[in-house]
């Protein structure tokens, strides 16, 4: 027997243009593995002033999971397990003509528990999705808005450049680095405030003061962006798989619109994970979500 959920948007909470996106990238992505199926249509129903979509019911988020695991981390099988099945997730959404603008630990499900696939993780909230640019082979000329979690989205989307392919795969970058070690380099509170005034030593600022002119203001902390380019892979991936350095490399060298070699991508983690399970059992997303939710 399927389990269902009603999802509801409200205008006066959220844009309708997220609702007219999910809407539309459901429509598309109909039969796609690892995309929650929709129950009919889309209705507006007046007494609560929401328009609601019957949907599949998946498990649990990877943040609920996070959260219950020691120190938030997940171990490198399950980092491993989590690059294959986006790399598999985002090759179909891909072909279908959609980039997803979504990743983050709050968008990944497991796979209902009992279901066919248990081992599946499911892709959800399309609200941020964009169609594949059709300008390639060059970005749009115009900004589009800047869409996204800026924690896990890719330097240009924090521009408001047309999105392509290797946007999604640099965001599923961050979040590989962010389950392995549980933060981001440019999360906070783990940046400091620069507290930084232009032109003045300490001896010149306290005579600034003596005077009582106005300080200068205090710059903010650097722009993520800017930490983002300034972190290199072998920071990002530290401690980690070598595949996650190659998977960096091959995602950075991407052209825009540029079809990713998915297979290859996919191929490389998952012999890395074959050489992690020679050692231990592997275990399925519900026996350690059972596991550490006792």
């Amino acid at each position: 027997m399927r389990r269902g959920l009603i999802k509801a948007w409200s205008f006066d909470s959220e844009p309708e243009i997220e609702y007219r996106r999910e809407i539309e990238a459901y429509k598309i992505l109909q039969g796609c593995p690892g995309v929650p199926e929709t129950f009919g249509t889309a209705e507006y129903e007046p007494l609560c002033d929401v328009h609601a979509l019957p949907m599949q019911k998946l498990g649990p988020t990877l943040e609920e999971l996070t959260s219950l695991l020691p120190q938030r981390r997940f171990d490198a099988r399950m980092v491993l397990t989590v690059a294959i099945q986006m790399i598999e997730r985002y090759r179909d959404i891909h072909v279908r003509g959609l980039i997803h603008s979504g990743t983050k630990p709050a968008n990944i499900c497991l796979a209902p528990r009992g279901a066919g696939t248990p081992g599946m993780l499911y892709v959800i909230d399309f609200g941020f999705s964009l169609p594949v640019a059709d300008n390639l082979p060059l970005p749009s000329a115009h900004r589009i808005d800047v869409v996204g979690n800026r924690r896990f989205m890719s330097v240009l989307a924090h521009h408001g450049i047309s999105k392509s392919q290797r946007d999604d795969l640099e965001s599923l970058g961050y979040l590989l680095s962010y389950l392995f070690h549980g933060e981001l380099p440019w999360d906070i509170p783990r940046i400091t405030r620069l507290r930084s005034f232009r032109g003045f030593t300490n001896g010149e600022e306290g005579q600034k003061q003596q005077q009582g002119q106005q300080q200068p203001q205090q710059q903010d902390q650097p722009q993520v962006w800017r930490l983002k380019m300034a972190t290199p892979g072998s920071k990002l991936f530290r401690g980690m798989d070598e595949c996650f350095h190659e998977f960096w490399r091959d995602v950075k060298s991407l052209g825009y619109g540029e079809i990713p070699d998915y297979e290859k991508m996919r191929s490389r983690f998952a012999m890395y994970l074959e050489e992690h399970e020679k050692a231990c059992a592997p275990r399925g997303w519900w026996d350690i979500w059972d596991q550490f939710s006792r």
